[in-house]
């Protein structure tokens, strides 16, 4: 995904909770982008989503998810129309 955008001449900024490290098919290259900077990782669930909302908020960013944010629409009842599920 990330090197499609890049394609596209977009510089995407990619944030992900502690699943991804769990999910990827490939742990090389994931290891290398987060020590790039290309990838964050943040460790913290709660945090996690809070931190990937804020940002997709000020800029305006899709999410690609397979949360729907439901314990989060109280502050920010956008989520759930901005979320491209991940499935």
């Amino acid at each position: 995904m990330r090197n499609v955008l890049v394609g596209w001449g977009a510089t995407p900024v990619i944030l992900a909770d502690s699943t991804l490290p769990r999910a990827i098919d490939d742990p090389a290259t994931l290891r290398e982008l987060i020590s790039t900077g290309d990838v964050t990782v943040v460790e913290d669930r709660p945090i996690a989503d809070l931190e990937l909302l804020e940002r997709a908020e000020r800029d305006r960013a899709p999410v690609l998810s397979h949360d729907a944010f439901a314990d989060h629409q109280r502050h920010y009842p956008w989520a759930q129309d901005c979320v491209v599920d991940s499935l």
